[in-house]
């Protein structure tokens, strides 16, 4: 499932939803659930989730994902939760997803890319720094784009 939103073209006029953290998944012994819902759950899901968004209830969206999130974790999932929390103009909260997001799957480009775009429009040019150097040689002509006119804002 493909990330739906990005920071190009998200709207930094939503104001903040408030505490919506997700805490970990858990089964009823306390335990992590074993898989997460399959990818076309994912799939089928996430493109609602999108089409909430698309269609200015991003809290919606939001509250969609969260509620999959405590069913089980995927990095994808998390970055997608992550990309919603800041349609919801909650910047925190997308970090923290993010990060989640990279913690189960250090390799997971978008998430990176999404993070590193977060942190480069709050400024935090030394904070994007390790995140940015694994992916750079992978970006596209206009991620870098977005990327620097990003980093120039401030």
């Amino acid at each position: 499932m493909a990330s739906f939103q990005t920071f190009s073209d998200s709207n930094p006029e939503l104001g903040p939803i408030g505490s919506m953290a997700v805490p970990a998944p858990t089964n009823s012994d306390g335990t992590s659930p074993a898989t997460p819902p399959s990818a076309d759950v994912l799939a089928a899901i996430g493109l609602y989730a999108e089409n909430l968004i698309k269609a200015g209830k991003s809290a919606e969206g939001l509250q969609i994902l969260s509620s999959v999130l405590r069913r089980g974790e995927s990095a994808e999932l998390w970055n997608d939760w992550a990309c919603a929390a800041f349609a919801c103009g909650d910047s925190q909260l997308a970090e923290s997803g993010f990060r989640r997001a990279l913690e189960l799957d250090a390799k997971h480009r978008q998430a990176a890319i999404n993070l590193v775009a977060l942190l480069l429009g709050q400024g935090r040019f030394d904070d994007s720094i390790p995140i940015l150097h694994p992916i750079a040689a992978s970006l596209t002509v206009e991620e870098k784009q977005i990327l620097r006119q990003l980093a120039t804002r401030m």
